[in-house]
């Protein structure tokens, strides 16, 4: 008699491999269901031509969480992450090549061949995709709360999420007021910093202090 299974998981992909695997640390029976003869989806390496293997999908590895891949005990089970000095490789048709690499500097050098104004914004550009990697990574790891019934836990983890995502556009604002600033030192603030640095004007309902008379007002 075939065992009694309590969850089913459609795909053996690296999700609902995952998924499958805490189902079953908490107690659970699950039954995964793959149409293909082999699993692991995206994550699957294949042999396109005798005696070359690549993955099929994935090219690279994505977020992959230190404790999930500790709980699993993937380097028990053969896991060996390679990480390869360049990560983007695209050739051109008139001979000429891009390269991505993990330093910006190196990834910036490469990219002026091709544009020296796109060569000059990626440093930021990468900066700015690690500040974003920070707050999704934190996303990630946080348990989706109850829609209809949300715990104090709920509410305490999305109030960080919205802290996270709210330090990215006050760091966005400050960057782009430096930036307007150095770009326009001679311009008049209207023309040249963005919104969000414009100064605030009086609260509704009160006007700004003037100075008494007699005397100068202030600079």
């Amino acid at each position: 008699m075939a065992a009694k299974r309590d969850v089913v998981i459609i795909g053996g992909g690296h999700n609902g491999l995952v998924t499958a695997f805490y189902l079953a640390k908490a107690g659970r029976k699950p039954l995964v269901l793959e149409r293909r003869p082999v699993v692991g989806g995206a994550a699957i390496t294949d042999e396109f031509h005798p005696g070359f293997k690549v993955p099929t999908l994935a090219h690279t590895l994505g977020p992959l969480r230190p404790d999930v891949a500790r709980d699993m005990a993937l380097d028990r089970h053969g896991l060996h992450i390679i990480r390869p000095e360049v990560r983007v490789f695209a050739p051109h048709p008139d001979g000429r090549s891009l390269f991505l690499y993990d330093d910006a500097e190196r990834s910036a050098a490469s990219i002026t061949g091709f544009s020296a104004k796109d060569a000059e914004k990626y440093k930021e550009f990468h900066a700015t995709l690690g500040r974003i990697g920070k707050v999704m990574a934190q996303v990630l790891e946080t348990t989706p709360p109850s829609i209809d019934h949300p715990s104090s836990g709920d509410l305490w983890n999305m109030l960080k999420v919205g802290r996270g995502l709210r330090g990215l556009a006050r760091r966005r604002c400050t960057t782009s007021c430096a930036g307007a600033r150095w770009r326009s030192p001679t311009s008049s603030p209207s023309s040249s910093r963005p919104s969000c640095c414009a100064p605030r004007s009086p609260r509704a309902g009160r006007s700004a202090p003037s100075s008494a008379p007699g005397r100068p007002a202030p600079p």
